[in-house]
């Protein structure tokens, strides 16, 4: 008997606490496994390790569905996800959607985040419905390596989306070693369902700037 032990895809995410609150470690699993075809393999330059012709799947163990709400002082939440589980449309999404997040954070390990590709296309259903504001984040590695014939190289690592109809992408320069978001707080009365105003507030998130940082 053949045993294979797999390895397990997560976001770790720190989440630091301010008024005396310890800080914490946010685990997130990842719920599918991500599929190489023949087109991912040419974009990526992994024709030399992968034989194109075949298909190749993400060895990695699934555990249980479960998503993470992590609520910021009463002010806002957030729920992180990884890769495809943003495009899935299974019963986690309608999870999310019923919880309505402040913020959704995707991990990604894709190519350049621009608006006329896949993760704008399924942050902008959740940015609809349920209004969550969306960012999407990939590696400055991935989106160097990422070459489509014909199309201008990007350098967009991120893609931010909210309930405003805002898109934004963000970019990264050779030399820089990370961006720094500004985040602002929208508090505003939600209309409900025979048109009146919602008794509490809600606050929602804006893109306030983008700081590109270099060592």
């Amino acid at each position: 008997m053949v045993v294979v032990k797999f390895a397990e895809n997560i976001s770790k995410d720190e989440i630091e606490f301010r008024e005396g609150l310890h800080d914490d470690d946010i685990i997130q699993y990842k719920h599918h496994r991500w599929k190489l075809d023949r087109d991912q393999i040419t974009r990526y330059n992994l024709g030399g390790q992968l034989a194109p012709r075949r298909g190749w799947w993400e060895g990695i163990n699934i555990r249980k569905r479960r998503s993470n709400f992590v609520n910021i002082q009463d002010k806002i939440s957030i729920c992180p996800l990884i890769c495809e589980d943003l495009a899935r449309q299974d019963p986690i999404a309608d999870m999310i959607r019923t919880c309505g997040p402040s913020l959704v954070v995707t991990i990604l390990m894709d190519g350049p985040q621009k608006v006329n590709r896949w993760p704008s296309k399924y942050a902008s259903v959740l940015a609809e419905d349920p209004g969550s504001a969306v960012i999407t984040l990939t590696s400055f590695g991935m989106v160097k390596r990422s070459k489509s014939f014909g199309m201008t190289q990007s350098k967009a690592i991120a893609l931010w989306s909210d309930g405003n109809g805002n898109v934004e992408e963000i970019e990264m320069e050779e030399g820089n070693t990370g961006v720094l978001l500004n985040l602002c707080l929208n508090p505003q009365h939600d209309i409900i369902a025979d048109g009146r105003l919602e008794h509490n507030i809600t606050n929602s998130l804006i893109l306030g700037g983008i700081h590109k940082i270099s060592a």
